[in-house]
């Protein structure tokens, strides 16, 4: 695993820590907020009465519920041993985490932070039925993104050097591959703006994952052309 030595300077490691923590107390807030939706889903579920008409609201909630208290379990022991690294790394003088780094970035705004909202679309769909097959593609679209998530915690958790990417960089690892990606036409002599055009949020996920697996040799040429073409628009340059 390769080692990225890192000069520290004043007060760079009390930073970093503090950087660590508030992501991680933002974290455990979503835990929290996700322990709530649960038991509410529950109580909602409690309360609806047994029979066809039901059935399938029933169904949907429960596959909420489920969902969810996958989620909070993954973000406890995943984050939790990550951070404990994180801590370990700024200790020994190796790593400098940066406020706003790619890995806050992505957690922070991912859809895995919206279980209120998922709650209150539960309560809608119990009101008017509706509704309901909106609420199962929003379910199936949180599925799809906490599977992309916990992918995504599964190689920082293996690579001690993309890991420190994500908490050093604004765009991570995806910044090993600037050159792929369009320049920004918002770019300012100042540095306020970034050079490149790279994605923002959970739409960082698609593209962290696409780069690791052609360099894992897991995607030849011919599937990062398909692989591309599934990639949100907007970022990548038309010819590489």
């Amino acid at each position: 695993m390769n080692k990225l030595e890192i000069p520290q300077f004043g007060k760079k490691k009390e930073s970093s820590n503090r950087h660590i923590d508030q992501i991680l107390n933002k974290t455990k807030e979503y835990i929290d907020c996700s322990k709530n939706a649960e038991r509410e889903l529950n109580n909602l579920n409690f309360k609806l009465e047994e029979g066809e008409k039901n059935k399938e609201l029933i169904k949907c909630l429960s596959k909420l519920s489920d969902l969810l208290n996958k989620i909070e379990i993954t973000m406890k022991d995943k984050l939790g041993g990550l951070f404990e690294e994180s801590k370990r790394l700024i200790e020994e003088n190796r790593l400098i985490v940066i406020e706003n780094c790619s890995l806050s970035d992505i957690i922070l705004n991912s859809p895995l932070m919206e279980a209120s909202l998922m709650v209150r679309r539960g309560r809608e769909a119990a009101v008017d039925s509706q509704k309901l097959p909106k609420l199962d593609q929003a379910i199936d679209r949180l599925d799809n993104s906490m599977k992309k998530i916990n992918d995504y915690l599964e190689i920082l958790c293996k690579d001690e050097s993309i890991l420190t990417d994500e908490l050093s960089k604004r765009n991570g690892y995806l910044e090993r591959f600037k050159g792929y990606f369009k320049d920004n036409p918002k770019k300012d002599e100042a540095g306020k703006n970034e050079d490149k055009l790279y994605p923002t949020g959970a739409k960082k996920i698609d593209f962290f994952i696409t780069f690791y697996d052609v360099v894992q040799g897991k995607m030849d040429e011919e599937e990062f052309i398909r692989s591309r073409q599934r990639l949100p628009e907007g970022y990548l340059k038309e010819s590489l």
